[in-house]
Parts: C-alpha cells; sequence; structure tokens
C-alpha cells in the first residue's frame, strides 16, 4: 500500500471516529496515527488530512449540500459523508494531488467501508464537484478568459 493510500485511510477511520465521538482526545489521535503508519511522510499527511478536513468542515459541508439532489448532509451515512469531505478537501486545498486521483481514493475506501452502493453515490458527488468548482477556475484562468487573476476561482468556491 502506498503511503499517502495508507495515509488516506488512516485518516478516514480518525475522521469517521470523531464523527461519531467529537471528544476523542487529541492524543489518541496522534497515537493513532504513529501507531498505524511508519512512514514520516505517510504520518504528516494523514495529519494533514485530518486538520484540513477538520478546519475546512463548514466549508466542505456546504459545497457538499450545493451538489446534492432531494438530500440532506445530514441523511448521508457517516462512511460516504468523511470520504466527501476528504475528496473534496484534496481536490480543493491539496494542489499536488490531481482530482481524479482524489475521487479514485475516495471511491476505494468506500467500496471497502461502504455498502455496496457508497462507492457509485461517492464517485458522483465527487464527480460533479470536480466540474463545479474546478474545471470553472481552470476555464477562468486561461490567458483568454483571464481577468488578471484567480479572483474567478475564488469565487466559485
Amino acid at each position: 500500500m502506498t503511503t499517502r493510500r495508507r495515509a488516506r485511510e488512516v485518516a478516514f477511520q480518525l475522521l469517521y471516529e470523531l464523527e461519531l465521538n467529537p471528544r476523542v482526545p487529541e492524543q489518541r489521535r496522534t497515537e493513532y496515527i504513529r501507531e498505524h503508519i511508519r512512514d514520516p511522510e505517510g504520518r504528516l499527511y494523514a495529519q494533514t488530512l485530518l486538520d484540513g478536513v477538520r478546519s475546512k468542515r463548514s466549508q466542505l459541508d456546504e459545497m457538499i449540500r450545493r451538489l446534492l439532489a432531494h438530500w440532506s448532509l445530514e441523511r448521508i451515512g457517516v462512511v460516504e459523508r468523511v470520504l466527501l469531505r476528504i475528496g473534496l478537501f484534496e481536490m480543493l486545498f491539496q494542489p499536488d494531488v490531481p482530482p481524479a486521483v482524489a475521487i479514485a481514493e475516495a471511491i476505494r475506501l468506500a467500496k471497502r467501508y461502504g455498502d455496496q452502493e457508497s462507492h457509485r453515490f461517492v464517485n458522483g458527488v465527487l464527480d460533479a464537484a470536480r466540474r463545479r468548482f474546478l474545471e470553472p477556475a481552470r476555464v477562468a484562468e486561461t490567458p483568454e478568459h483571464s481577468s488578471g487573476g484567480g479572483a474567478v476561482a475564488e469565487e466559485t468556491l
């Protein structure tokens, strides 16, 4: 298993646990990462995902709500909700992770931890996020569409 793949899985497990029990002590989270990931780079990435998803949670949840048709965020299963947050966080805030990789990794975890339909749901929502939040920004940043910076990209988020 690759370092980042393992880091994503451990971050998912911790975010899932925090979703069910928000009072998990920080020391316990740090120990869990240390116990389950040997590589320092993997530990750092797991911590980055954990901290990043937690700090951007309200923004991520608002974006997910805008993508859901006939569903509320609260109706989504915990596995799917956590994976959507991780996938969206990686797509938007981890520039070294291609969106296709973020989506594929979320799908892989959905197949492992979700029910038989989880991976399709996660794929659909994250692909819609890619089209809605990333593609317009890339078009807006091309020289023929540029208005002098990344202002359009910021507005889409």
